[in-house]
């Protein structure tokens, strides 16, 4: 069901994108890919897959709480307590994952977009000799990339620990 969401989704991105008016200007080709390809693979994976865990948690939540309650209701209350604490964490928390989110994107799309040209230019490129110059810009590109995909792990992880600490 997932990829099939996700391929529906892509079609209609594509359909967008050839549907424009023609005044309007074409994004870069790199950045068109990206975001066909990336963003309908982050949609993905923050609507999908992040519903599957919202699900799985509240499954896991309902069932520890009914466990408490058999146990030790007093425990359980505990539990309860903590259900609003996480919610607002979450609330809080969840803008500032997308912001990072579409920052990775707008990223993906900047290197993409830029490995496009460079192999589109590479005719003029070589015909002035500016390979290494080139290739010398990439690793920058890189090294912001990756400098983007670890801050979002990171806030991915602290995430995922204050949850799991509040319920502890």
């Amino acid at each position: 069901l997932g990829e099939s969401v996700f391929a529906d989704l892509r079609g209609r991105m594509l359909g967008a994108v050839l549907g424009q008016a023609a005044a309007r200007p074409l994004p870069q080709v790199g950045e068109a890919m990206a975001r066909l390809d990336g963003d309908t693979a982050e949609i993905q994976r923050f609507a999908f897959d992040g519903l599957l865990a919202a699900a799985g948690s509240v499954f896991r939540l309902a069932g520890g709480a009914a466990m408490l309650f058999a146990l030790e209701w007093r425990l359980a209350l505990l539990a309860v307590a903590a259900t609003p604490l996480n919610l607002a964490f979450l609330a809080w928390a969840r803008p500032r994952t997308q912001a990072r989110a579409e920052e990775v994107r707008a990223g993906r799309g900047a290197l993409s977009s830029w490995l496009v040209e460079t192999v589109a230019g590479l005719p003029t490129l070589r015909s002035l000799g500016a390979e290494a110059v080139r290739a010398d810009a990439f690793a920058s590109l890189q090294a912001g990339q990756i400098a983007l995909l670890i801050r979002q792990r990171r806030w991915l992880e602290l995430t995922g620990a204050v949850p799991q600490v509040i319920n502890a």
